[in-house]
C-alpha cells in the first residue's frame, strides 16, 4: 500500500505538468525564431589622433543603420554593427579584423582610416570574398589592376583628383601660376602631388619647388616656408591631413602669406576648419563633404545626424553613411548576399546614387565613386552664423575624367 502511494506521489505530478505543457501549447503556439541579422563590421581607429575623424565615421553606419532597420533591413533581416578600435595600427587592426571575419561572421566590412591600413584590410576581405566599403581617401595604387579586391569600393575622393582639383583651382581661378607644395610624405600626400603636378600641367601652371614633410612629425614648417618663400612662389599647395593641415594653416596665417599669395588647402575637414577658423579666414581649400550646402538631399541628410547627434556631418560621416546603405540597397534588390550580384549591381550604368553630396555613379573597373568634389573658402569671422558655419561653398568640381587616372591606366583592358 505504502509502496503504490509512494508511486502515485511521483506520477502524478509528471502527468499534470505534461498536461499543462499540452494546454499551453495549444492555446500558445511557439513564436518563431527572430531572423538572422546582416553583419556589418567597421574597423576605425577610436582612440588615438584621428578618434575624432573615426567618431564621425561611427556615427554614420550607426544611423545608416538605424535608418534601414526601421525600413525593415536587409532581406527582412536586421542589420547588426560590430565596431572594432583599430588604434591606428596595421598589426592591431588587422587582428581585430580577422576576428571579425572567422568568429563574428560578417557580411560586409564598411570602414578604415590610413592608406596602410586600407591595403592591408583589402587583402584580407578580397580573400574571405566580403563586400568592404574604404570609407577614406585611397591612392591610385590602390586601384591598380590585381590590387583592389572585385567586391572592394570606395566612396571617398581619391588623392589624385584631391591634388588635380587644386591645381585646376588655383592656376584657373585665383591666378597663380608658379607653384609650391607642401605635402606629407607618405602615399596619401604622394598622390595629393602627383594629382597637384598633373594638374599644373594640364592648366598651363608650374611647380618651382616641392618638399615633403614626414608624417605626425612636424610641429614647425618653418624650414619649409623658409625655402618656399625664397623660391618666390605666387601660390602655394598645402597637401598634408590632419593636425599637420591645421599646423601649417596657422603658421601661414601667422607670416601673412594669404595676403602675399594665393594659399590653398588640397584638403580639409569640418575639425580642421573649426580648429582654425580665424586662420583659414579668405583661403581656399578642397572638401568631400559639405553640410550647408543649399540642396535638398544634403539638407535631409543633415537634418537627419543633427537630430541624432546634434552636430551636422562631415565627410567622414557621409561616406560610412553612404557605404552601408548602398550595401543595403544592393543585397535587397538582388535579393541576395551573394558579393558578385552585389557588385555587378552597384556598377551598373543604370545605377545612380545620392545621400546628400549629389549624384555620383560607381565606376565599373575599380569601383572608386565618381563624384563631386566641392571646393570652399574660409568665412570671415562676422559672416559665421554659428560655430560650425565655417566654410563657403565656391564651386563644385570631380566628375568628369580627367580628375582620376583612366582604367587603362591603372591596368584594366
Amino acid at each position: 500500500m505504502k509502496k503504490r502511494n509512494v508511486f502515485w506521489i511521483f506520477l502524478v505530478p509528471i502527468i499534470v505538468t505534461m498536461f499543462i505543457g499540452w494546454v499551453g501549447g495549444f492555446f500558445y503556439p511557439p513564436q518563431a525564431s527572430a531572423p538572422e541579422p546582416t553583419i556589418a563590421g567597421s574597423v576605425i581607429p577610436l582612440t588615438g589622433p584621428f578618434a575624432r575623424i573615426a567618431s564621425a565615421q561611427k556615427d554614420g553606419i550607426k544611423l545608416a543603420a538605424k535608418e534601414i532597420n526601421a525600413k525593415g533591413g536587409v532581406l527582412g533581416r536586421p542589420i547588426k554593427i560590430f565596431l572594432r578600435d583599430s588604434e591606428l595600427n596595421a598589426t592591431i587592426a588587422m587582428r581585430r579584423l580577422q576576428n571579425l571575419v572567422t568568429k563574428e561572421k560578417i557580411d560586409w566590412h564598411v570602414g578604415t582610416l590610413s592608406g596602410g591600413i586600407t591595403f592591408a584590410a583589402n587583402q584580407i576581405l578580397k580573400k574571405a570574398k566580403i563586400p568592404y566599403m574604404s570609407s577614406c581617401q585611397t591612392v591610385e595604387k590602390f586601384h591598380e589592376k590585381g590590387v583592389t579586391g572585385p567586391y572592394t569600393f570606395t566612396v571617398a575622393s581619391v588623392t589624385y583628383t584631391v591634388g588635380y582639383a587644386a591645381a585646376q583651382y588655383i592656376i584657373t581661378k585665383m591666378g597663380a601660376k608658379k607653384l609650391y607644395i607642401l605635402y606629407a610624405d607618405y602615399a596619401w600626400g604622394h598622390g595629393n602631388r602627383d594629382g597637384i603636378i598633373a594638374g599644373a600641367k594640364k592648366f598651363g601652371g608650374e611647380v618651382i619647388g616641392m618638399d615633403a614633410a614626414p608624417l605626425g612629425g612636424a610641429s614647425d614648417f618653418s624650414a619649409f616656408l623658409t625655402k618656399a618663400r625664397a623660391l618666390k612662389p605666387d601660390g602655394f599647395v598645402i597637401a598634408v591631413p590632419g593636425g599637420m593641415a591645421l599646423t601649417a594653416i596657422k603658421q601661414i596665417y601667422e607670416l601673412g602669406w594669404s595676403k602675399e599669395m594665393k594659399v590653398f588647402s588640397s584638403w580639409t575637414a569640418l575639425p580642421i576648419g573649426m580648429g582654425a577658423t580665424k586662420e583659414f579666414q579668405g583661403m581656399m581649400g578642397g572638401i568631400d563633404f559639405l553640410w550647408n550646402r543649399d540642396d535638398p538631399v544634403t539638407k535631409k541628410f543633415t537634418k537627419a545626424v543633427w537630430d541624432e547627434y546634434g552636430y551636422p556631418p562631415d565627410s567622414y560621416t557621409y561616406t560610412t553613411y553612404t557605404g552601408l546603405n548602398e550595401f543595403a540597397w544592393a543585397a535587397n534588390k538582388v535579393g541576395s548576399l551573394d558579393p558578385a550580384k552585389m557588385a555587378k549591381v552597384l556598377t551598373s550604368p543604370d545605377h545612380k546614387f545620392n545621400y546628400g553630396k549629389g549624384e555620383a555613379y560607381w565606376r565599373q573597373c575599380d569601383r572608386r565613386a565618381i563624384q563631386n568634389w566641392f571646393i570652399v573658402k574660409g568665412k570671415k569671422l562676422e559672416d559665421i552664423k554659428e560655430k560650425y558655419d565655417i566654410f563657403e561653398h565656391i564651386d563644385t568640381v570631380g566628375t568628369t575624367p580627367e580628375y582620376n587616372l583612366t582604367c587603362k591606366e591603372l591596368g584594366y583592358n
